[in-house]
């Protein structure tokens, strides 16, 4: 306990006392908080402190969460390449002008019987821009001799499988020749032109 000086009359008065005994002047309310003294004199209301709104709650998470999404999006923008990257076994058709043989005309390629069915596989669209319509020499195994409901010879070189092929169209002057083929020989057949594909297997035709 201490002794204090009444601000009223001057007289000591304890530090627990709650008013001077001298002048009745209060004693408490000089040590008491502020927010307590204003309470304890008569008159005066402290008014409470304001709960936040269920909006401005609403609001504060809104914006956390606008926040987190954008910090997201950088990130998963920042992750991704810069460039696509290739499928494996895949290449980009060539851009580069087919060389010319004598007289101004294109020469013809020599290409496998596995490479032509392994572009139409992977897609047909491109297979179509680079192949169709090109004179070509092709060269594979053969899986069938046989004709068509013409009459048409034809010969079947291993594509993929033997179930998977590439079709190659001959002339009926041609069937003499056909007939000293067997399953297995590996041949190549030059001034063919590639015609696309129907059903499941490109087409060449050599006739």
């Amino acid at each position: 306990m201490a002794l204090i000086e009444c601000s009223e009359c001057g007289n000591q008065v304890s530090d627990k006392a709650s008013a001077c005994p001298k002048c009745g002047n209060p004693v408490a309310l000089a040590t008491a908080s502020p927010a307590a003294a204003m309470a304890a004199k008569p008159g005066i209301v402290v008014p409470p402190k304001k709960k936040p709104s269920i909006l401005a709650k609403l609001a504060k998470w809104v914006g956390i969460a606008i926040a987190g999404f954008i910090v997201l999006a950088i990130y998963i923008g920042s992750q991704a390449p810069s460039q696509p990257r290739p499928s494996p076994g895949y290449s980009a058709p060539s851009t580069e002008p087919p060389p010319l043989a004598a007289g101004g005309q294109v020469a013809p390629i020599s290409i496998q019987a596995a490479d032509l069915y392994a572009a139409y596989d992977a897609n047909e669209v491109a297979a179509d821009n680079k192949y169709k319509g090109t004179r070509m020499s092709i060269t594979g195994t053969v899986v069938e001799i046989s004709k068509d409901f013409m009459d048409e010879p034809y010969v079947q070189l291993l594509g993929k499988n033997q179930y998977a092929t590439v079709r190659v169209s001959f002339t009926k002057s041609r069937q003499d020749e056909l007939a000293k083929l067997k399953k297995g020989d590996n041949i190549t057949v030059p001034g063919c032109v590639g015609k696309g594909k129907i059903v499941m297997s490109p087409i060449v035709d050599c006739r």
